[in-house]
């Protein structure tokens, strides 16, 4: 068993806390290494590794975090384990912290670890209803109807609704990932599928 990190989102963040997202997908970065057999046997381990581990392996959660103010100055290598870390994720509302981001949270800091439960790569929009609901897409929102609209939320409400969790999900994609580039939906790129379930519980409220 290996152990990689993995960043999300905050509102992303509590839908895994609330169990209501199992499934990630991520861009893989050099796509012409997917070759014919490979998109012929997507169920079978890739000639090149995949970033976030196999079946059995543990992810991490990186998440947008901060430290008590006695250690704005201090790098996070120099924040001594045990001190009391506020999350982003719970704290969405004005607070005064430092807020620092995911990518220079220590491991030790992280309270959400994952199991890796499966990995595939398929196309981006061979994503299915099923699987957009399990990416976590409309946690959060109490919606008449339809499903939100990622790129028309504005202080937590939403604006808009889309029919269907796939789109939904796609709308999701382009708030994170742009609409206008390689990675961006319209561009359909090949992805990788983690799915996956949370074995370390995770906090409900700010250590401390």
């Amino acid at each position: 068993m290996k152990e990689y990190p993995i960043i999300f989102r905050g509102d992303m963040v509590n839908a895994i806390r609330a169990r209501e997202k199992t499934l990630t997908r991520r861009v893989i970065k050099d796509p012409r290494r997917v070759g014919a057999e490979l998109q012929l046997n997507k169920d079978r381990p890739p000639n090149f590794p995949c970033p976030y581990g196999y079946t059995g392996d543990h992810l991490w959660v990186r998440e947008t975090w901060a430290a008590e103010h006695r250690f704005d100055g201090h790098a996070p290598r120099d924040i001594p384990k045990g001190v009391p870390i506020h999350y982003r994720s719970l704290e969405p509302g004005p607070s005064g912290l430092l807020w620092r981001p995911s990518i220079f949270i220590p491991r030790w800091m992280s309270c959400i670890t994952l199991e890796n439960t499966g990995v595939r790569i398929e196309r981006l929009q061979d994503i299915t209803e099923e699987d957009a609901v399990a990416e976590g897409v409309g946690y959060g929102f109490q919606m008449n109807g339809g499903w939100p609209d990622y790129q028309h939320i504005k202080n937590g409400i939403c604006e808009l609704t889309q029919d269907s969790a796939q789109m939904s999900f796609a709308t999701l994609w382009e708030s994170i990932h742009g609409i206008d580039n390689p990675k961006a939906w319209k561009s359909n790129p090949w992805v990788w599928k983690t799915s996956f379930k949370m074995i370390k519980p995770a906090v409900t409220k700010v250590e401390g």
